[in-house]
């Protein structure tokens, strides 16, 4: 018996299949980093607009701390900075909707932090008894009936966006109907 020479292996599939093949590989992997993405934007929008939604209702309240309050918008308003990081890879739904909340959040940050001056200049007053016309209409907190107005009014924008155009979310969905039996 004699052996045969070898053969030189033949590719199985055409040169330009592969490529194919290699592309759609490619693209499936972008698409998927994009998806990604988009999670991640979705998931710190969804932080940071809970704890826009908190400020908002603290901030409404008749007594309040408002340097807490401040350092708590100000996390939010970073939050909101990291969810637009790279925004041009973000959907335009969720880009919107963050940029919008941005917004709320970049005004509740400087009417808190108006606030909390004029209550600083308040109490460097103390020594007098009397109000002077700056300080009437303020409640407890240091917000004037028109701030306050204001934040009344932002949340309800908050609350109204988050209601039109709910964002997933992990948590499961109370249905009635969403409910099966398990058969163990």
């Amino acid at each position: 018996m004699t052996r045969q020479p070898s053969r030189k292996p033949v590719a199985r599939a055409p040169r330009v299949v592969r490529l194919a093949l290699a592309l759609i590989a490619l693209l499936a992997v972008c698409v998927g980093l994009l998806a990604l993405w988009n999670a991640r934007a979705t998931s710190t929008y969804n932080q940071a607009s809970t704890s826009l939604t908190a400020n908002l209702k603290a901030a409404s309240q008749e007594t309040v701390n408002l340097a807490k309050l401040t350092q708590s918008q100000l996390q939010v308003d970073t939050l909101f900075a990291d969810a637009q990081r790279g925004k041009q890879l973000i959907l335009p739904s969720t880009r919107r909707s963050i940029e919008h909340n941005a917004h709320l959040s970049q005004e509740l940050t400087e009417a808190l932090r108006k606030a909390a001056t004029a209550q600083e200049q308040e109490s460097a007053k103390t020594s007098q008894p009397q109000e002077t016309p700056d300080q009437q209409g303020r409640g407890s907190n240091g917000l004037t009936q028109e701030q306050r107005q204001a934040i009344d009014d932002m949340l309800k924008r908050n609350q109204e966006l988050q209601n039109a155009n709910p964002l997933p979310s992990n948590q499961p969905s109370n249905k009635p109907g969403d409910h099966t039996a398990k058969p163990w």
